[in-house]
């Protein structure tokens, strides 16, 4: 399924305006849903050989812990997608169009959600299938990585690190012709940078780090130039404590990221991309772990996140990216173990909550934002701990909440869940 808020582009979108008189795609409020359907077949196979040297010795009186490695990392994908195209319950307006089965207005009271059921797919992909589309292709990753981490005094470490990978897509197979099409290689060098101070030795850390990232992309720009790897720039500071002999122990941390080198649609000729964009990101962790007693633990987690396209196409820029998810997330988990009490002796609870804000299913202009709403999904369990066996019953999603999440498409959640297990111990 698949959201179309008042906008469909490229040849579709000039096809409806130079069509459909009377209708303005990008009036805000003119709401459809297009509903949408693919089959997919795929076959993944993958294999890694990696060799470590490690070394832990002295410069003078400084401590260097190193590792030293090689990688080779091979990935074979291929994924086939069946598609339809038939005018014979619906279309995108009017219009037959690729995998679109219908289109409805979310804000009419009568539509008919039923139609979009298997057995009517099922027969459109047997008298309406059309060529299918293939991804995937080999892929083989070559690198080397240098890592030390240098005790300077015991309250003061630092670290350096250098990654070197070799990136080579073989391409997509062409049956037809008998080989691959749209290979590339690329090359890219990750370096790294740390430090972490102890005020009070075991028990307070100050780090600060920095490092760098990058994401290959394939395919090329209008004059032919091949696009180099997308690459990322990560500043991140914090402290880190463990109290009451490491009962409680947490994290505190701010970072910032940056990405440089996305690839973006031409503004100037818009059947070319170029790679300019940037995109940042900045936000805020904590995590606390603790053991009030010796039966009871808690555990609290919260994050903020704050990211923002700073070039990117016009439809997006300034806006926040429908990937980075919700700005503000947090979680809580408390479990209790029973000891001394004849009737509950052996039996564990726990009980916590994972909180997810509003979270932007598409965010564009001219059609504006359409929002996933926030949840909380709430999970439960109880066990019976034996050392030769245990009963274990878990309730997930417990309040039977209504949640659906993802991006661009959305999903709905499992309501209340009960699952109970039995383990035999030998």
């Amino acid at each position: 399924m698949i959201l179309l808020p008042n906008v469909v582009k490229g040849v579709v979108a000039g096809l409806l305006s130079g069509n459909l008189a009377g209708i303005n795609y990008g009036t805000p409020g003119a709401d459809y849903m297009a509903r949408m359907s693919r089959r997919f077949e795929d076959a993944f196979e993958s294999h890694q050989i990696q060799q470590n040297f490690n070394g832990d010795f002295k410069i003078g009186e400084l401590r260097n812990r190193m590792v030293i490695g090689l990688d080779y990392y091979h990935q074979n994908i291929q994924s086939t997608w069946r598609n339809f195209q038939s005018n014979k319950y619906g279309s995108l307006f009017g219009y037959p169009y690729q995998n679109i089965f219908d289109t409805v207005n979310i804000k009419e009271p009568n539509t008919n959600y039923y139609n979009f059921e298997r057995n009517r797919l099922d027969g459109l992909y047997q008298s309406s299938q059309v060529a299918a589309t293939i991804f995937g292709g080999i892929t083989n990753i070559y690198s080397t990585y240098i890592n030390d981490v240098l005790n300077i005094t015991d309250n003061l470490l630092v670290n350096a690190g250098l990654r070197f990978d070799r990136f080579n897509a073989k391409g997509i197979f062409d049956g037809t012709k008998n080989e691959y099409k749209n290979g590339y290689n690329q090359s890219a060098f990750s370096p790294r940078f740390g430090i972490v101070y102890q005020p009070v030795l075991n028990k307070i850390s100050i780090f600060g780090n920095y490092q760098t990232g990058f994401s290959n992309v394939g395919g090329n720009d209008e004059n032919g130039n091949v696009f180099k790897p997308e690459h990322s720039y990560q500043f991140e500071t914090g402290v880190k404590y463990a109290f009451f002999n490491g009962n409680f122990t947490g994290t505190l941390s701010y970072y910032t990221i940056k990405v440089e080198d996305k690839v973006r649609t031409n503004p100037n000729n818009a059947l070319f991309n170029i790679q300019d964009g940037t995109q940042k990101s900045s936000g805020f962790e904590a995590e606390v772990l603790g053991n009030v007693t010796k039966n009871l633990n808690v555990m609290f987690g919260y994050a903020y996140n704050d990211s923002v396209y700073q070039k990117a196409d016009s439809s997006v820029n300034g806006l926040r990216p429908v990937s980075a998810g919700a700005k503000n997330q947090a979680n809580i988990w408390v479990h209790y173990h029973f000891e001394n009490t004849n009737f509950m002796r052996n039996f564990s609870i726990g009980a916590g909550a994972n909180y997810v804000g509003e979270t932007l299913v598409m965010n564009q202009y001219p059609d504006g934002a359409l929002v996933s709403p926030a949840y909380t999904l709430v999970n439960a369990k109880i066990s019976y701990d034996k050392p030769s066996y245990s009963f274990t019953v878990r309730i997930n999603n417990l309040t039977n909440a209504n949640i659906w999440t993802g991006y661009t498409t959305i999903y709905p959640q499992m309501p209340r869940q009960v699952v109970g297990s039995v383990a035999l111990k030998f």
